[in-house]
């Protein structure tokens, strides 16, 4: 039985270790096609991964460009509504002078009419 437990425990043993040198083992190196076709896709990747570089590239450059665009509308935009703003109140302005200088002449009117009748009543006193 002592022989028994002995040879059971060198198995057993044994078997522990087994695993550890098939893990351990170097892998062994692709064939020269597998390295191949390896190599090939790598460089399809590196093909796409440059396309999508380029293509986010001019897509960042479009709407860098639109944003300039829009920043010129907007300005444009702000100049003519000045403008506007300023032809507005230059209006305004050139309405309350009008309707100034069109009392001023009824004012006038008045007193002519006034002279006028006073020289009338002071020409038949005579």
């Amino acid at each position: 039985m002592n022989f028994k437990y002995i040879v059971l425990t060198l198995i057993l043993s044994g078997i522990s270790l087994m695993p550890v040198m098939v893990f351990g083992q170097t892998p062994s190196k692709p064939e020269k096609s597998e390295q191949n076709r390896l190599d090939s896709l790598q460089n399809a990747v590196n093909v796409l991964e440059e396309q999508q570089k380029a293509e986010d590239a001019a897509a960042i450059d479009n709407a860098k460009e639109l944003s300039r665009e829009a920043k010129a509308n907007s300005k444009e935009a702000q100049r003519v509504e000045q403008d506007a703003s300023d032809a507005s109140n230059e209006a305004q302005r050139a309405l309350r002078t009008e309707k100034k200088a069109q009392k001023m002449r009824s004012e006038a009117d008045k007193q002519a009419k006034k002279a006028s009748d006073a020289k009338d009543k002071s020409d038949s006193n005579l």
